[in-house]
């Protein structure tokens, strides 16, 4: 009877076949003969050192911008008890006509309305649809 170490001892690894050195290296000959191929557009941009220092300075600039319209031209101080508004300015009337809550009609809301004519409780026992509309 055979041991396991002899089963693995009559395993070889396969000889390459016969012209694969010689069809690798024609092949690695042919590929470094053509010229490489051109860089796409994104990645010229992106190794173009002139065109990263035009877009660092076009942010820059963005941002200083955004800073300097942001700050206002003279300090504003606002005391306590007073409005919230910029000196010389009015309030906008269209915008409190919009934030302004409308008043209450008492004939939408039954319940705020003193003149509401009441009707007697009919007695306990009976059950009768309620015929006053409220939503009318």
């Amino acid at each position: 009877m055979s041991s396991p170490k002899d089963l693995l001892e009559r395993f070889e690894t396969p000889d390459p076949p016969a012209g694969l050195r010689a069809r690798s290296l024609a092949a690695a000959r042919l590929a470094m003969a053509q010229p490489a191929p051109r860089p796409d557009r994104w990645t010229r941009l992106w190794q173009s050192r002139a065109a990263r220092l035009a877009w660092a300075a076009a942010v820059v600039v963005l941002v200083l911008g955004h800073v300097a319209l942001s700050m206002p031209p003279h300090p504003t101080t606002v005391r306590p008890g007073t409005s919230l508004l910029l000196a010389g300015s009015i309030p906008d009337l269209e915008l409190a006509a919009t934030v302004t809550l409308p008043r209450l009609r008492s004939n939408r809301l039954p319940q705020l309305d003193v003149t509401i004519r009441t009707v007697p409780a009919e007695p306990a026992g009976e059950t009768m649809p309620r015929r006053d509309n409220h939503d009318a």
